[in-house]
């Protein structure tokens, strides 16, 4: 997403590129403009509880995933299910409604998903009015000879609508192939339920982000992410953290624990994450809790590129994912990066977490983390807020607002209350593993700097460069803004302006003869 605005009297060549994850618009079926044909209902059993209950009691022992939805298997795809209907100026929309009885949300995913241009596809619920979309080709990759899996986020209550539109100048059929619907059924805080409380099953020791504890992270707590993560199992949460890297180019690198991955699942041998989603910015806007749910603002898909060795003595239980879709294409949503820190614990800091899924808390802390005498791990204990399943993989915040490891588990042998975090700084080497994809260097280092500590970067920021005279080479990189007036580049320097976000030219700006400017 960069962007240059030209402001001077210099006359350079401009590149704009924006994106977005949908265009935020209602379905066709919630306008109310367009006569939709009605269809019956697809109603799927309703999943064994007693099994799910059992299942559950087994898995929550554990650290780790902590799941929310029970799969169910589906085939459904635009040939065999639903209803296409066509309007009067030749456009034709195809809706597919799916009921599953008691369940609290629904989430879905697609095993072969890709639309024409000018296709329309969207997800909602008639009852709620809540709904995502639209999704449209310039938000999703793939291709019809070769589609992409998909997945689409929580829609609350029991009842679940697809609908695809397309317009009479569309030609092409799109590819929309339903694999699984996944039957919501604990840690899912329905905002339409008449009983609905102001918090969802997290522990109420547990405190929200925006209240006075929280006051000096607002920065570092849009790092953070609730992870929604596909198993064959069902759906499950944990929770990561975008970090940045010393280009400070703004990759959308996220630090989670290796424990949240599924147990195929390995940077060797699988790595594919397409399908999971993450959750931004989710946290109430007050202290208090609140019966009001917090916008969904979600990104779709990463690739695992570097993950610990999986129970091994020596394994910091860390996972580095690089997003697929890059949340600072998300409307009202301005990510941070955090920096972080691989040299000696200092007292203090915090953790910012999805306890069980709920909205984004803060525990804080007051002591130096302790190493631990067996394994390369951070022991603390908080002296308020706790930790729950669902937390893991979140940051480890020192009082400088660096990271210094991700949350592995609660309870040490130190005795209740005590948590332990995976190692920074033994993840960055690997614990001393030659493979790069079982350390974290070669990717937040990717110009071999060696240092030790890196800032934070905020996609919001801005580096103003003014009055300045440019007269030897000079580079210029951020993952905000850059904002440059009453510039010059002299003695045939040159200057490389290397921003994420936008660069603003204001006049006077000159680039002098033999010398060179240079707009990643």
């Amino acid at each position: 997403m960069k962007q240059v605005i030209l402001t001077s009297i210099i006359c350079l060549f401009v590149g704009i590129l924006q994106a977005q994850i949908t265009t935020n618009e209602q379905p066709y079926g919630l306008k109310g403009n367009v006569k939709i044909q009605r269809q019956n209902k697809i109603v799927l059993s309703l999943p064994d509880k007693t099994r799910i209950k059992q299942e559950d009691f087994v898995n929550d022992q554990q650290s780790g995933l902590v799941r929310y939805a029970y799969p169910i298997e589906v085939n459904y795809t635009l040939e065999n299910s639903g209803v296409w209907q066509q309007l009067n100026d030749g456009s034709k929309i195809w809706r597919l409604t799916v009921k599953i009885p008691d369940a609290l949300s629904t989430n879905t995913y697609y095993e072969k998903f890709w639309l024409p241009e000018g296709g329309k596809f969207f997800v909602y619920s008639e009852e709620t009015r809540q709904s995502i979309g639209a999704i449209t080709s310039e938000f999703i990759g793939g291709s019809k000879e070769n589609p992409i899996k998909f997945a689409t986020a929580i829609i609350y209550g029991e009842n679940v609508v697809y609908e695809y539109y397309q317009s009479a100048l569309v030609m092409d059929t799109p590819m929309i192939s339903i694999s699984r619907i996944d039957y919501g059924y604990r840690y899912v805080n329905n905002p339409y339920e008449e009983q609905h409380r102001g918090f969802g099953d997290a522990n109420p020791l547990n405190i929200n982000i925006n209240c006075p504890e929280g006051a000096n992270w607002q920065n570092e707590k849009r790092a953070v992410a609730r992870i929604s993560v596909y198993t064959p199992f069902g759906s499950s949460w944990c929770s990561g953290a975008l970090i940045n890297n010393t280009k400070n180019d703004g990759i959308p690198y996220l630090l989670t624990a290796c424990h949240c991955l599924p147990t195929w699942m390995d940077v060797e041998t699988d790595n594919d994450a397409s399908q999971w989603v993450f959750y931004w910015d989710y946290e109430h806007t007050g202290c208090n809790n609140s019966s009001v749910e917090p916008v969904h603002k979600t990104s779709l898909g990463s690739m695992l590129i570097a993950n610990s060795v999986k129970g091994h003595i020596s394994s910091t239980d860390f996972a580095l994912f690089r997003l697929i879709q890059d949340p600072r294409n998300i409307n009202g949503f301005t990510p941070y990066y955090l920096g972080w820190d691989r040299g000696s614990p200092i007292s203090g800091g915090v953790g910012i977490h999805h306890p069980q899924g709920d909205v984004k808390k803060i525990s804080t802390y007051a002591m130096v983390p302790q190493p631990n005498i067996s394994r390369p791990f951070w022991n603390i204990i908080f002296c308020s807020g706790i930790t729950e399943g669902g937390s893991s993989g979140s940051p480890l915040i020192n009082s400088y607002s660096k990271i210094i490891g991700q949350l592995g588990g609660n309870d040490t042998p130190l005795g209740p209350g005590w948590k332990w975090y995976g190692r920074f700084d033994a993840s960055w080497t690997g614990n001393g593993l030659i493979n790069d994809r079982r350390k974290l260097q070669p990717w937040l280092d990717p110009i071999n700097t060696n240092v030790l500590t890196l800032d934070g970067c905020g996609s919001g920021d801005i580096v103003n460069f003014i009055n300045k005279n440019v007269n030897t080479d000079e580079t210029i990189t951020t993952c905000g803004n850059i904002n440059l007036q009453n510039v010059t580049v002299t003695n045939n320097a040159k200057l490389i302006l290397d921003a994420a976000g936008t660069t603003t030219i204001n006049g006077p700006f000159e680039v002098q003869l033999g010398s060179e400017l240079e707009i990643k």
